[in-house]
C-alpha cells in the first residue's frame, strides 16, 4: 500500500455511507480502501473510450463473442425479459 499522506473529510449522505460499510466488510478491507478502489475504478472508466451503440455493433459483426448455445440462450432469455419489462413500462403496466 502507498504510504498515505493526504487526509480529507467529505459529507456523505447514508445511503453512500452504507455502501461503503457494506463493501468495506465484504471486501475485509478499510472504509478508506473501499473508497480508493471506487475512485481508481472510476478513473480508469472514465479514461476509457466510450463507444457509441453503432460502435460496439460493428467491433462485435466483425470479431464475435464466442459463446456456447446454453450461454447464447441465457443472453437471449435476458434480453426478452429486458425488453418486456421495457414494453411495460412504456405503457404503464
Amino acid at each position: 500500500m502507498a504510504n498515505m499522506s493526504i487526509r480529507a473529510t467529505y459529507a456523505l449522505d447514508s445511503e453512500t455511507a452504507q455502501h461503503i460499510k457494506r463493501l468495506a466488510s465484504t471486501w475485509d478491507v478499510s472504509q478508506a480502501e473501499v473508497i480508493r478502489r471506487s475512485v481508481r475504478l472510476a478513473a480508469e472508466q472514465e479514461a476509457t473510450p466510450q463507444l457509441t451503440p453503432a460502435e460496439v455493433i460493428a467491433h462485435y459483426a466483425n470479431q464475435p463473442l464466442l459463446r456456447d448455445k446454453v450461454e447464447i440462450q441465457r443472453l437471449i432469455d435476458s434480453m426478452r425479459k429486458l425488453r418486456h419489462k421495457d414494453d411495460a413500462h412504456r405503457s404503464g403496466d
